[in-house]
Parts: C-alpha cells; structure tokens; sequence
C-alpha cells in the first residue's frame, strides 16, 4: 500500500481487540442513528436491532459470487482478493481467501466512492438498517510517518427525498483481521420512511469487505441448483448410460429447447449425481462420479459449455453423495453419507470450485437410510433431514445442522406445536425436499401407494403443514427432479414414466398451477439420481 503523508491529523491510539459499538443519534432516542462497530468479527457483531432478527432477516453481500444479492445495486468498485474478516471468521464468507471490494485507486490515484441502491420491490420493502464493513483504510501517515486514520464518508438517502450523512475516521489495515470496522444507519422499528441508497466515500483507497442491509428473509440468495445458463429457471441435465453422451434442457414453462453438453463423460460408468454451482459464478455445475475408477468429476459449466476436472481421491460406492451448501457461501458442496455396523458417517467436502477447502468426518450412532440436504429454516447454510428405515423407530424424521464441515447430533424433527413428528409408515417415501412456496424454506414431498403425492410445509425446522397435492399418479409416473421450469422461484415436480415420457407440475406451496407433457426420452437417457 503507498503511503501518502499529511501535515496533520490524530494518531489512532489503538485498536480495539472485541467489538464495540458506538451509536451517533441523529434525531433524538427514537430516531435514526448512525452505529459503528469496531474491531467488527463476524454477523453476530451487527448493530442490527429493533424488528431484525438475526441472521433470518438480515441479508449480507460479501462479494463470494458473481450474482449479487436481491435488490443490490454497486454503482462502481472492483472485486478482489484480501479481505480480513475471513482470516478470522470462517462463518461470513466461508473462505480464508475471501473477497472484498476495492474502491478507489493509488495508481492512477482516484479517491473512493460508490453507492449501493436498494430495490425496494426486489426485498420486499425498503430497508431500514444497512451498512458496510470497511476492511482496508490504510496507508497514510502524520509528517512523523505514524500512520492516520482515513476519514470516511457515509451518505444515507431516504426514501422520502431526505439524506443523512456522517464521517467516520477509520484505521484499517488489509491484513488484520482484528481492526474491520462496521459504519452503518438505522432507522427504527417506528420509521416511516426507508433508505433508498448508501454512499461511501473517503478520499483515498479503501476496501469494503461486505455490505449488509435488511429485507424480506426469503429473498436472499442461496447458492444456485441447478440454472446452468444464469436465466433464473431450471435445467434438466441428462446423461446417456451406455452412449458416454450428457445434454441439457432449458425448459420455459412447458418449451423444452438445449442440446448436448461441449464435452463427454469419460466413460459409460460414468454418470450425474448431482449439479450445483460450485464456483460461484451464478450458474450450476455437474458432478459426476466413475464408478470404474472410484472417481469424482466437476464440471464448471456456462450454459451447454463445460470444462471438466477430476477430484483426485478415491471415493468407494458405499458413500453416496449429496450436494448442498455447508457454510453458507452460495458455493456448492458435496456430502456423503456411509451407513452400516449401526452407524452412519457423514463425511463432507468444502469446495471452492473445483478445489477442496476443506473436509470433515463424523460418526452418527444409528443408521440413518436415507438423506436429504436443504435449507430447512432460511439461515444461509444447508441442514439435513434424515430418516431411519430399520429398527425400532423405523420410519422416523431427524434434522441435523452442520458446524463448519462438521454435521451436529441428529434430533427428531419436531412440528410447530413442539411435539416429535411420529414415524411414517415405509410404504411412503420421501420423494425429495424442495421450495415450492418461494419463501426460502424447502418444503417435504413424499410419495406413498398409488403415486400420491403430498407436501409437508416446513418453516424455522418445524414442520406447519401437511397437504394431499395428488391422490393419485398412476404407477408409470415417478419424480424425477424438483425444477423451477418458470423461473418464479417456487420448485416444480418433473415426472418420467416407464415409456420415456415426461411431464411437469408447476406448483405454488401445495396448489398444481399447471400440468402439462415435456418430451418423450428415451429410456437410455437418465437425469441425475435423485439423493438418498
């Protein structure tokens, strides 16, 4: 970092090793203020306060991928690596190498500045609380060569055409991870009016490591599933067992369009076991497995493009995977479950692209027959839901959240009066879990006799609802996949039958908003396993 000296200005005495707030009042007690958070470490050290209930309602950009989150709008800045929360807090970002966003320039020199526009019909609302957390406010020195803190501007304009505006002296250094400083505006719980955009300025480089504001809870990102080309709807990716060939849908509603992928599967043992985004980039990727050579593939796709890299480790047919997100960083991971001798291990693999960033094993008492990862109270991370087949409480529900790559004791799933859900009969199978209600919470979808179909509502881990979608299905229909074929962010059911047909619900919660028939395949041709 050059360093820029100054005729004057106050020495920063010290740096705050926890956090602490200070709260400039703007407008008397129950008016908006403007906090700030020194030595700022992680989420929990958010000023937010009054109706935010952390981390439901709290939405956070750390700049991980390149889809920013509902409503943003980053008028200018330049992503980049060495933000200092993540050396210290693997929570945030979930990345040690995490991001951060550069404003401003030495060479040529240009003065910070960028403002961050809230959509209010994008998050439900305008916001009431938002902010930044400023990693890097550094290098200039006092004619005595001590280093200064950087004066900070922060401009808040409200939706009802008036502004607020502090400065903050800010001492950061890009490498510190005890030194971040949170500066921010909050309205109150009683404001009638909300923020319409934040400006930062400052008038040498600085960094912002994230941006944090409020909105409706189930409008934040959670990695992307399936979406191979970006467009907000689903694709179907196929692979054809005995010919090595993979294609992709892009469905449109009921318009089915795509074609065969830029590459072939190494081998016809080689198939999909899942897809997910795992580098971040706002479209999802493949994961194949050869079981002829015990082998775990990444395809990075764009669309029908797909460049493939093999994960060198042996992986046996007796882990079966999952894909999901563990640490909340909106890039997919991959979870395995072992299940045998009265136990199950849950093994996992924190991914940054095509890389592991980390692992984590752990050795469940009870074997657990099936396994199904989601996001089942609308925090960032994914929890799984697990179900017995054997013994005694055969037919019952657990849920387990993760800590870092390492998954929590199991423990009955409960409904939302407190008590344990009983055991389901194993004549009905959990089909799979998905959102189709759009609020961020994926939902239960079983099967049973006949081919009926019925949703069970989940909300904060509890199950809300239980709901007969259909009676029947007839017993050449079975689900394939969990699409969004409109794009409405609500999952849709995608059926194959015995003859190589095909069709799609699209649903809202429980409701069939329309049925209709997708193409005849092939029976050769096989979407990715649906997880165990």
């Amino acid at each position: 970092m050059k360093n820029v000296s100054l005729l004057s200005g106050s020495v920063l005495s010290g740096v705050a090793v926890a956090s602490l707030t200070v709260s400039v009042a703007l407008a008397g007690g129950d008016g908006p203020t403007m906090p700030r958070v020194d030595g700022y470490r992680s989420p929990s050290d958010s000023p937010a306060s009054g109706p935010v209930t952390l981390p439901d309602s709290l939405i956070i950009e750390n700049f991980e991928s390149e889809v920013l989150q509902p409503g943003l709008t980053v008028s200018s800045g330049e992503v980049g690596d060495g933000n200092s929360v993540d050396s210290d807090d693997g929570l945030l970002d979930g990345s040690a190498n995490g991001k951060s966003l550069g404003l401003g320039s030495w060479f040529p020199f240009e003065p910070s500045n960028v403002t961050l526009t809230f959509g209010a019909d994008d998050i439900g609302g305008a916001p009431r609380f938002a902010g930044v957390v400023v990693t890097d406010a550094s290098g200039v020195e006092d004619k005595l060569g001590n280093p200064v803190p950087v004066s900070v501007t922060l401009t808040v304009y409200l939706t009802d055409g008036t502004s607020l505006s502090n400065v903050f002296d800010i001492q950061s250094q890009p490498a510190d991870a005890t030194d971040d400083v949170f500066i921010g505006v909050e309205l109150g719980a009683l404001s009638l009016t909300g923020i319409d955009s934040i400006a930062v300025s400052a008038a040498t480089p600085i960094a912002i490591d994230h941006v944090q504001y409020t909105g409706a809870a189930l409008l934040a990102l959670q990695y992307v599933r399936d979406d191979h080309d970006g467009d907000g709807r689903s694709e179907i990716a196929w692979f054809n067992e005995p010919g090595a060939k993979s294609a992709v849908w892009h469905v449109d509603g009921s318009t089915v369009s795509g074609g065969y992928t830029s590459i072939d599967p190494s081998s016809n043992s080689t198939r999909i076991v899942g897809t997910g985004d795992f580098d971040g980039d706002g479209r999802a990727d493949m994961l194949w497995y050869d079981a002829a050579a015990s082998r775990y593939s990444i395809w990075l796709m764009n669309d029908l493009s797909a460049t493939a890299t093999q994960i060198v480790r042996h992986v046996n047919t007796q882990w079966s995977p999952v894909i999901g997100d563990v640490d909340g960083d909106r890039k997919a991971d991959v979870i395995f479950r072992r299940t045998g001798n009265g136990k199950t291990d849950i093994a996992v693999w924190v991914m940054n692209g095509t890389a592991l960033n980390g692992t984590g094993l752990v050795a469940l008492d009870g074997e657990f027959e099936e396994m199904f990862v989601g996001n089942y109270d609308n925090d960032p991370q994914s929890e799984v839901l697990l179900r017995k087949l054997k013994g005694a409480d055969a037919g019952a529900l657990f849920l387990a959240n993760f800590n870092g790559a390492l998954l929590g004791t199991p423990a009955r799933l409960m409904n939302a009066g407190g008590q344990m859900e009983a055991p389901v009969a194993l004549s009905n199978r959990i089909a799979g879990t998905a959102d189709t209600s759009a609020d961020g919470v994926d939902d239960i979808i079983w099967t049973g006799p006949n081919g009926a179909v019925e949703r069970w509502g989940v909300v904060n881990g509890a199950v809300t609802t239980k709901t007969v979608v259909s009676p029947t299905t007839g017993s050449q229909w079975s689900i394939a996949g969990f699409p969004d074929v409109n794009g409405d962010r609500r999952r849709d059911i995608f059926f194959r039958a015995t003859d190589g047909r095909s069709w799609v619900w699209q649903l809202n919660g429980s409701n069939i908003v329309s049925s209709g028939a997708l193409k005849t395949v092939g029976n050769n041709w096989k979407t990715r396993d649906l997880p165990r």
